[in-house]
C-alpha cells in the first residue's frame, strides 16, 4: 500500500494558510480511506492537533509534532508566569529545557505573546504552528507520514475558518433569538 501515497498526495489539493480547505476532514478521510490499511486508517481517523493526555503517539511525526506544540505550551506558561508576579503564580525564568531546540520558534512565540489584540496574537499563532507544520513536511515524500502533515494542516485550516465573520454572525443570531424567545416567554401582559 506504500505505493499508494503516490496517487493520494499527488491527487490532494494544495492547501495554503491563507485558504480554505479544499475539503473537510471528514472528506479527506472518505477520499483515501479506501487505499489505507485498517491501522493507517485508525490513526489518521483519531488524528488531532492536540496530542492527548496520557497518549503517546506511534508515529515520529506526531511525536515531532507533539513535543514542538508541548515545548511552545510550556515557554509561553513560563513567559506569562514571568510577567505577573503578582498574580499569585511563582516568578519563572522564560527558560525551558527544549528551547533550544527551537530558538527561532520560541523568538516567534515571545513575540507572538507580546503582541497586541486576541486575534492577531491567534492569527500568528496558527501561522507559526503552519511553518512546523510545512518544516516536518520537508523531506517526506510520498509517505503516510507526509499524510499525516498534510491531515493536520486541514485540521488546523478548519479550526481557523470556524472563526469567520458568517460563521460568528450564526452564533450571534442564534443567541439574540434565544434571549428573545426568553424574554418573551417571560414577559406578563398588562392590560389597561
Amino acid at each position: 500500500m506504500g505505493s499508494d501515497f503516490i496517487y493520494i498526495l499527488s491527487s490532494l489539493p494544495l492547501l495554503k494558510f491563507s485558504g480554505e480547505g479544499a475539503m473537510g476532514f471528514g472528506d479527506f478521510l472518505d477520499a483515501c480511506g479506501g487505499m489505507l490499511s485498517a491501522r493507517e486508517k485508525g490513526v489518521l481517523s483519531s488524528l488531532t492537533l492536540e496530542e492527548k493526555p496520557g497518549v503517546i503517539r506511534e508515529e515520529p511525526v506526531l511525536r515531532q509534532w507533539d513535543q514542538w506544540r508541548e515545548t511552545m505550551v510550556q515557554v509561553s506558561a513560563l513567559w506569562r508566569a514571568a510577567r505577573c508576579p503578582g498574580q499569585g503564580m511563582p516568578v519563572a525564568s522564560s527558560w525551558h529545557p527544549r528551547r533550544e531546540a527551537y530558538p527561532g520558534d520560541v523568538r516567534r512565540l515571545e513575540a507572538i505573546l507580546a503582541m497586541e489584540g486576541l486575534a492577531a496574537k491567534q492569527e500568528a499563532w496558527e501561522r507559526l504552528q503552519w511553518d512546523r507544520l510545512e518544516e516536518l513536511s520537508l523531506g517526506l515524500g510520498f509517505t503516510f507520514p507526509a499524510l499525516l502533515v498534510y491531515a493536520l494542516k486541514l485540521q488546523l485550516l478548519e479550526h481557523r475558518n470556524r472563526r469567520t465573520l458568517a460563521s460568528g454572525t450564526r452564533v450571534f443570531e442564534a443567541l439574540v433569538a434565544a434571549r428573545l424567545a426568553e424574554s418573551q416567554a417571560g414577559r406578563v401582559a398588562v392590560e389597561e
